[in-house]
């Protein structure tokens, strides 16, 4: 009996513990996901706070506002980094994972600002990948990770040969316009503005020749963006494995003689050609 009194304290603190381990910190409640958006809100709000207090007469008029409102974002930075501490499981281990030094980096603008150094205030823009931490997104990104991998060799190559290409037009130009481009290098700049489809227009070719060159690499630049994406893009469908996807949670890891969800027990669908 003594033993359960003594627990009797603990319990409503264990229930809010749980309450907001699931309805607030997690993702595959509606109202975790609504906490994550309300979350961006505010750090979208926060570095448009900054980028507007840079401006001389908006920091003269409403400085006091928006310091006003930064230090009401540090305090809810400060809340939320607590709360997730706090629910933790493992609080050493969520402390020092991926996502928890990234919460810890967010509150760092607030602790730097007190020495003056108020331009890191923009590591708060961090939170947002914290916060966007839904199993689909991350999924979605190892599978991209893996493409972009095994992809390496082959945009390697391709780079590769892009280079050589670009330095025997950057030559060619030398040669047939010298006085336009009066070095290698000056016309390589050419070439690589001109192939980026950037085209800044400061040099351009005016011999008939130049020009036609001119011709052959802007062409050649829609090839070079479409390569390295089809060969990233075949090596991604080749490593998307969403078959047995939850069409709720998006958990993709499911065995075939699986019926039902189990993260959230949503339907599964079919296992193709089964």
């Amino acid at each position: 009996m003594p033993t359960s009194r003594r627990a009797r304290p603990r319990r409503p603190l264990r229930r809010l513990r749980a309450w907001l381990r699931w309805y607030i910190v997690g993702v595959h409640t509606v109202s975790g996901r609504v906490f994550d958006v309300v979350a961006i809100g505010v750090v979208l709000a926060a570095v448009g706070m900054l980028m507007a207090d840079s401006v001389p007469w908006v920091h003269d008029i409403y400085g006091p506002e928006l310091e006003a409102f930064e230090v009401v974002v540090g305090v809810l930075f400060v809340l939320e980094y607590a709360i997730r501490t706090w629910v933790a499981t493992n609080k050493l281990r969520w402390i020092f994972s991926f996502y928890g030094l990234i919460d810890l980096l967010a509150l760092l603008p607030f602790v730097v600002s007190a020495f003056g150094l108020t331009y890191l205030r923009v590591l708060r823009v961090l939170r947002i990948f914290a916060i966007l931490k839904v199993t689909r997104y991350t999924s979605a990104s190892n599978i991209l990770l893996r493409g972009i991998v095994e992809s390496r060799t082959k945009i390697g190559v391709f780079l590769l040969a892009v280079v050589v290409i670009e330095t025997v037009v950057a030559f060619t130009m030398h040669a047939l316009e010298p006085q336009t481009f009066s070095s290698v290098p000056d016309a390589m700049w050419w070439v690589v503005v001109t192939v980026t489809t950037v085209g800044y227009g400061d040099v351009v070719p005016v011999t008939f020749f130049g020009k036609l060159v001119a011709a052959f690499t802007m062409v050649t630049s829609f090839g070079i963006i479409a390569v390295p994406t089809g060969i990233v893009a075949s090596e991604v469908a080749a490593h998307a494995d969403t078959k047995r996807t939850c069409p709720r949670c998006q958990r993709h890891r499911h065995f075939d003689d699986a019926n039902y969800c189990c993260i959230c027990a949503e339907p599964l669908p079919p296992v193709a050609g089964g």
